[in-house]
C-alpha cells in the first residue's frame, strides 16, 4: 500500500500559510507545519515600521501551530509541529532535519517587524539586514537542507512570492504602498523557483511561485496599515498551492512559472477542481 503523501509547510500558524495546510489535510496529505507561534495566545510581533514599533510595541495576533493542527486532525490529517524562526538560521535547519521526509514544501512563512514597511529615508540597516536574511537568506539554507529529500522524492516546491517583488508600489510605504526592503527581499525569493526548475527540473523536482494577491493579513488588521488591510480571505489560495502540491501533469506544466492565483481561481471550472 502506498503511504499518505506529507507535505512540510512554513508559516502554517496563520493567513496563507494555514490556509495551504488545511487545504492539503483536505486532499488527504499529512502534514508537518512549522513557525514561531506554537502555542495558542502566544503570537506576537513587532509593527512592519520602526515607528510603529517604537510607539505601539509589540503587536498580538492571533493564531498557532496548535490551532492549525488541531482544525487538519479534524479533516484526518497526521500532523507533526515544529517551532522555526525564519530569523534564527539555526532554526530553519533543525526544523528541516526534524521533519523527516516529505513530498512538498510551502514556503509561506514571511518575517514580520520593523523593515518591511519603511521608506527608504526611514530604513535603518540592521532592519534591512532582518528582512533579509530572513525573507531570503534564510530560506535558501533551508531548501538546501532540504534538498536531498527534494530530489529523492521527486517534490513539489511552492513559494508564496508577491506582487511587490514584480512591481513597483503605487505609492509609498505607509501611504498604499510596501517597503523597498520587502520588496527586494520578495525579488530575490522570487528568483529561486525558477531556477530550481532549471538545475533539478530533469530530476523530478517541480517548483512554481503563486502570487497570491492582495490578501487581507493579521498584521494589517492588528495595526491597521498597509495595503492589504482590505485584502481577501487566504483560503482560495491554499486551494491552489495544494492542486500545484499534487504534481498532475496539468500542474507540472507550471514549473518554474509564476501562477497568479485569482486568475487561475477565474478560469477553474469549478470551486472544487
Amino acid at each position: 500500500m502506498i503511504g499518505r503523501r506529507r507535505a512540510l509547510i512554513t508559516g502554517a500558524s496563520r493567513g496563507i500559510g494555514k490556509a495551504c495546510a488545511l487545504a492539503l489535510a483536505r486532499d488527504g496529505w499529512d502534514l508537518i507545519i512549522a513557525a514561531r507561534t506554537v502555542a495558542s495566545g502566544t503570537g506576537a510581533v513587532l509593527p512592519s515600521s520602526r515607528s510603529g514599533a517604537e510607539s505601539l510595541g509589540a503587536v498580538a495576533l492571533p493564531g498557532s501551530l496548535d490551532e492549525t493542527a488541531e482544525q487538519a486532525r479534524a479533516l484526518g490529517a497526521d500532523v507533526t509541529i515544529v517551532a522555526m524562526d525564519l530569523t534564527d538560521r539555526a532554526s530553519v535547519v533543525a526544523a528541516v532535519e526534524s521533519a523527516g521526509s516529505f513530498d512538498a514544501l510551502v514556503l509561506a512563512a514571511i518575517y514580520q517587524g520593523p523593515g518591511n514597511m519603511d521608506t527608504i529615508a526611514d530604513l535603518a540597516i540592521e532592519d534591512v539586514e532582518h528582512v533579509i536574511n530572513a525573507t531570503f537568506v534564510n530560506q535558501i539554507a533551508l531548501i538546501q537542507t532540504a534538498l536531498p529529500t527534494l530530489l529523492q522524492r521527486q517534490c513539489s516546491v511552492v513559494n508564496i512570492t508577491s506582487f511587490a517583488a514584480r512591481y513597483d508600489p503605487p505609492a509609498p510605504a505607509g501611504e498604499g504602498g510596501w517597503g523597498m526592503a520587502y520588496a527586494a527581499a520578495k525579488a530575490a525569493m522570487h528568483r529561486v523557483p525558477g531556477h530550481l526548475h532549471v538545475e533539478f527540473g530533469g530530476r523530478g523536482l517541480r517548483a512554481y511561485n503563486v502570487d497570491p494577491g492582495n490578501v487581507v493579513t493579521e498584521m494589517a488588521k492588528a495595526t491597521n496599515v498597509g495595503p492589504t488591510v482590505g485584502g481577501d480571505p487566504p483560503e482560495p489560495i491554499g486551494d491552489v498551492v495544494a492542486w500545484l502540491c499534487a504534481g498532475t501533469a496539468e500542474a507540472s506544466a507550471w514549473s518554474g512559472k509564476t501562477v497568479v492565483a485569482r486568475k487561475m481561481l477565474a478560469g477553474w471550472a469549478t470551486p472544487e477542481r
